[in-house]
């Protein structure tokens, strides 16, 4: 029997998708940089040395990171509307339960027999504008 693939799972697998391009593209960049420019630290200007290295790192660095912080601001918005959505229809049914339990309360109020006891048996709503 199959799963089910929920949503989450779905951007899940999209996440790690574009995850591993980025990682796939900046080993691209690296080979291809080691290819054409050796790696050394030494003080030859024709070679690259450590700040050079340095830079090529950190700028890999922030790429992955904006990669990742498009990635969550992806799942943000997507969240954001789930949300919104689930809300909407928990407030609907709440709403039509509510209906129908005041329903069903007038009309049990109508065909009741009057109360002897002098209490107010209808429902709290307004008791203060009736005086009681």
């Amino acid at each position: 029997m199959a799963e089910k693939t929920t949503a989450w799972d779905k951007a899940r697998q999209c996440g790690g998708w574009i995850m591993f391009a980025c990682n796939l593209l900046m080993f691209v960049v690296f080979v291809f940089a080691y290819s054409v420019h050796a790696v050394t630290f030494g003080a030859d200007p024709t070679k690259w040395d450590g700040p050079t290295v340095a830079s090529l790192v950190l700028t890999a660095a922030a790429l992955v990171m904006a990669g990742l912080t498009l990635m969550v601001g992806i799942v943000a918005i997507w969240g954001y509307s789930t949300l919104k959505a689930e809300a909407e229809k928990i407030a609907e049914r709440v709403a039509l339960e509510a209906i129908e339990a005041r329903q069903k309360q007038d009309i049990l109020n109508k065909i009741s027999l009057p109360n002897t006891d002098g209490e107010d048996i209808s429902s709290g709503y307004n008791r203060e504008e009736r005086g009681g």
